[in-house]
């Protein structure tokens, strides 16, 4: 499909970049001038190749999402737009997918808790944590209904514009999973969903506790993922203790979520919180 690229007639200025030390990450330095001009040359590559056509107007807040996760190159930022409309179209049905995903879209899949934001945690960069508890997991739920409570997620973390430019720190926690709850199918849906179509940039990927039915999953669930983001998928191994030490050069201790730290856990307030705002 033409994507558009002659579009970009907009001179855009020079991109100037640092990388973070911590996962060498590339990050754009955002100026006025860059942030406008990506916007416009963005626009021109949507007004001739559209997304989804009964898509809302975008804001420009939304469409720097996309530019933030493809480091400021409108037209692969304006791929991922339209990718996000189509898969989301998939996920919602073209009745809902032009309206926001709410907590009642996904009540199920958000109150079993296995993917979840850590109200108020950082990493050390930043980034907003989000926790995936494995041990969570309902094979007995609708798998789109899951997906969309993942997507309900990632979406009210990417509301912070730090975690939009660097990325997620995921926690993920294997502790009591169980080879029984595994799902393949749900697993490569939820990657099929993300990859290339939400603007989510992985900073880093804890898989604490691992047990040893893990190493063939990985296997798996590797062969979806691009080199890059393979690259910061970090295995820890051991007790509680053991967990804790490795993760603190990532995440302050007091921002740690239990099992592995003793900050409290209110993600069932918090998404009492969010129903009542959208309202």
């Amino acid at each position: 499909m033409d994507r558009g690229d002659d579009a970009e007639e907009i001179v855009l200025p020079e991109l100037t970049t640092t990388v973070l030390a911590s996962n060498g990450q590339l990050l754009a330095i955002e100026t006025e001038e860059l942030v406008m001009a990506s916007l416009a040359a963005m626009r021109a590559n949507l007004k001739k190749v559209p997304a989804w056509s009964r898509a809302p107007p975008p804001t420009d807040d939304f469409l720097l999402m996309f530019l933030r996760s493809e480091v400021f190159k409108p037209h692969k930022a304006a791929d991922r737009y339209r990718k996000f409309w189509k898969v989301k179209v998939g996920l919602c049905g073209e009745d809902k997918a032009a309206f926001p995903i709410k907590v009642e879209d996904a009540r199920l899949g958000l109150e079993r808790e296995f993917c979840q934001i850590v109200p108020g945690s950082k990493d050390r960069e930043g980034r907003q944590v989000v926790l995936v508890n494995t041990g969570q997991a309902d094979k007995t739920l609708d798998r789109k209904m899951r997906v969309r409570a993942v997507w309900y997620v990632l979406l009210a973390a990417l509301e912070d514009v730090e975690t939009q430019r660097k990325g997620f720190c995921f926690l993920v926690t294997l502790k009591t999973a169980r080879i029984s709850q595994v799902d393949q199918k749900f697993n490569k849906m939820v990657l099929d969903s993300i990859q290339g179509s939400l603007p989510v940039r992985v900073g880093s990927m804890n898989m604490c506790y691992p047990p040893s039915f893990f190493r063939w999953i990985w296997m798996v669930i590797s062969t979806f993922l691009h080199e890059r983001v393979r690259a910061r998928f970090r295995f820890i191994y051991g007790e509680d203790e053991d967990v804790l030490e490795a993760l603190t050069g990532t995440v302050a201790p007091e921002n740690l979520p239990p099992p592995i730290g003793r900050k409290p856990l209110d993600f069932q307030g918090w998404l009492a919180e969010r129903e009542k705002a959208e309202v």
